[in-house]
């Protein structure tokens, strides 16, 4: 597939050493210890925990200013790339401080980071998951993987969510945007009132004349090797939650939000990027590509299969493919919010949308909170529970 010859030829180089994060700590205790048994002043735990409790505090003060946290890295952040992979090394291989360790790589690396802390959390669970810290308890896997499930969130978004949302997609114009400035120029494009939407903009509200300008203005190949990352990542996390499904079974931590805002931050980057993935053969030229972004911010028309795809011809308006069918809704969601903005059959459609996209154990994990009913739902319906099916990522 084409996305994946971009990738291989395009994506940043490695973020992590690899190798020697994943090499045993020593012969006889290839895991390392606890260090949360290390109650000491120089504790690199709590060392870790309290950077990174500093960082976030950070980045609500700044939130809370008015201003923008994307433009720069918390010192905060920086001391967790500098420590989290030393102690890895030489200390504990620990699912906690990979958690923190991608919180701090996706800030400062984009999707590299995610990238690779997700393969550095795949390899350690396919190489040492009987002996990874933190240890199960009387509760199960819940500690050891508490804080790789507050990446994705369960019930809410996770840690890792809007982190994803604000990694840079275009830099031109003396301007470096992300898929959040998107989010937030589509909602201004919708403020009917001339007054109050140029109060917005002088408020410092983005306005997506901006955002296209800077997408112009930025360098093609950058915007490749943007694409490169962000698909790498979303088959390295992928990969990560396939191998915590294939270990902890149940217990396993929900993906489906993080995956869906992959996929979201996708499509953004798709349409804002497609004269430049043009203009480097790797993507169609921008007359073939949607014209207009979705004005919600939540999934445009210019999918990654206009950009990695090649279909056979079909007719003219055909639904030749499910994904077809899903932009043909989406565009009935953006007639009904342009038209009828007080009515939800907007709304309602890009639910469905949203929900169509999930793989079924993940739709029904939203769907139905109680998981006896889940698994009375899967008994009833005759099908395997998520722990018992072969392939319990695929679409449904």
């Amino acid at each position: 597939m084409a996305a994946s010859r971009i990738a291989a030829a395009m994506s940043s180089p490695p973020v992590l050493d690899l190798e020697t994060l994943l090499a045993p700590i020593a012969e006889d205790q290839p895991t390392g210890t606890d260090i949360r048994e290390d109650a000491s002043p120089t504790s690199p735990y709590y060392a870790l925990k309290d950077a990174r409790n500093a960082a976030r505090a950070a980045e609500r003060q700044v939130v809370d200013a008015g201003e923008d946290e994307s433009s720069s890295l918390a010192r905060e952040w920086r001391d967790i790339l500098t420590l989290a992979p030393e102690v890895l090394t030489t200390r504990t291989k620990d699912l906690e401080v990979c958690a923190w360790l991608i919180e701090a790589l996706v800030r400062g690396q984009g999707f590299a980071g995610l990238r690779d802390g997700c393969a550095l959390v795949t390899g350690l669970v396919d190489r040492y998951w009987d002996d990874l810290h933190p240890m199960p308890d009387e509760d199960g896997l819940e500690m050891r993987l508490a804080a790789l499930a507050g990446l994705n969130g369960e019930g809410a978004d996770g840690t890792l969510v809007m982190p994803l949302r604000k990694v840079p997609l275009v830099a031109g114009n003396g301007e470096i945007l992300a898929h959040w400035h998107f989010e937030q120029a589509s909602e201004l494009a919708k403020v009917a009132d001339e007054e109050r939407r140029q109060r917005r903009i002088e408020d410092g509200a983005v306005t997506m004349d901006r955002i296209e300008a800077a997408a112009a203005d930025t360098p093609a190949d950058l915007i490749v090797t943007t694409m490169a990352d962000l698909n790498e990542a979303q088959d390295a996390y992928a990969a990560m939650i396939a191998a915590l499904d294939d270990k902890a079974g149940a217990e396993a931590p929900p993906g489906g939000t993080i995956r869906s805002v992959l996929e979201t931050v996708k499509d953004t980057l798709s349409y804002l990027g497609r004269d430049a993935m043009a203009a480097s053969g790797e993507g169609t030229p921008a007359s073939d590509a949607v014209a207009t972004p979705a004005e919600d911010g939540a999934v445009t028309e210019a999918t990654a299969g206009t950009i990695t795809v090649s279909r056979p011809a079909v007719q003219s308006g055909a639904i030749a493919s499910r994904d077809d069918a899903f932009r043909e809704l989406l565009k009935i969601a953006k007639f009904f919010r342009e038209t009828e903005p007080h009515s939800p059959l907007s709304y309602t459609l890009e639910e469905l949308v949203r929900r169509g996209r999930m793989p079924l154990p993940e739709l029904l994990e939203e769907l139905i909170k109680d998981e006896e009913a889940r698994k009375l739902f899967y008994v009833t319906a005759g099908l395997k529970p998520p722990e018992q099916a072969s392939d319990s990522s695929s679409g449904w």
